[in-house]
């Protein structure tokens, strides 16, 4: 994984998220079916849109054989034809900060909303989300929703920091002792906290 939740792209996602899984979809799937498919005197529009979509199918069977897996994994292959439709495929670059800004804005979003599907105990439970869900909600839901809020920006703060010193400070820095030391103390702290199984420890 290399900062996925920075990508401005479908196609930058998924060169930052699984990397070793990415790489292998791309090199033993995507581009043989589309060497396949320009051999085979296909449409461009289908050369352009079928190796996505059957890569990253592949991808969510990869994740988990539900549903919301597959549902997952095709999404992401249709925003990949979409981006790529409007210009913005891999090798595309925002021209300013607030291009930039917007198109991580963006797909952020996207990021979001798919992880709510990824996870979601079955497509009946999304459906039921989507068309009878209490978009606004209670006042209970708005105090979850703060409470849930404050814990992701109590818990991104570190890696932010890191970010930032990364950038603008040397690496000898006496920063860096310091806030290894003090992360180290934190992870001590919470050791015994309870938390579920990342993800990957199904597979």
């Amino acid at each position: 994984f290399r900062n996925p939740y920075l990508s401005l792209t479908p196609t930058d996602f998924w060169n930052r998220w699984h990397i070793t899984l990415s790489t292998w979809l791309r090199d033993y799937v995507f581009f043989p079916l589309r060497r396949g498919l320009l051999r085979a005197h296909w449409p461009q529009w289908l050369t352009d849109s079928v190796p996505p979509l059957v890569t990253m199918f592949i991808s969510g069977l990869w994740h988990g054989a539900g549903l919301p897996f597959v549902v997952w994994g095709v999404a992401y292959g249709v925003l990949i034809v979409i981006y790529q439709a409007l210009g913005m495929g891999g090798a595309w670059k925002p021209t300013n900060k607030l291009t930039q800004f917007l198109a991580w804005l963006v797909m952020f979003g996207f990021i979001s909303v798919l992880f709510g599907i990824f996870r979601a105990p079955s497509m009946e439970w999304v459906i039921s989300v989507v068309i009878s869900g209490n978009w606004f909600g209670s006042m209970d839901y708005k105090a979850v929703a703060l409470v849930t809020l404050s814990m992701t920006l109590f818990f991104a703060a570190p890696l932010v920091i890191k970010l930032l010193m990364d950038r603008h400070l040397r690496p000898n820095s006496l920063w860096h002792d310091i806030y290894y030391v003090a992360a180290t103390i934190a992870m001590l702290a919470y050791l015994n906290s309870a938390s579920p199984d990342f993800i990957y420890f199904q597979f």
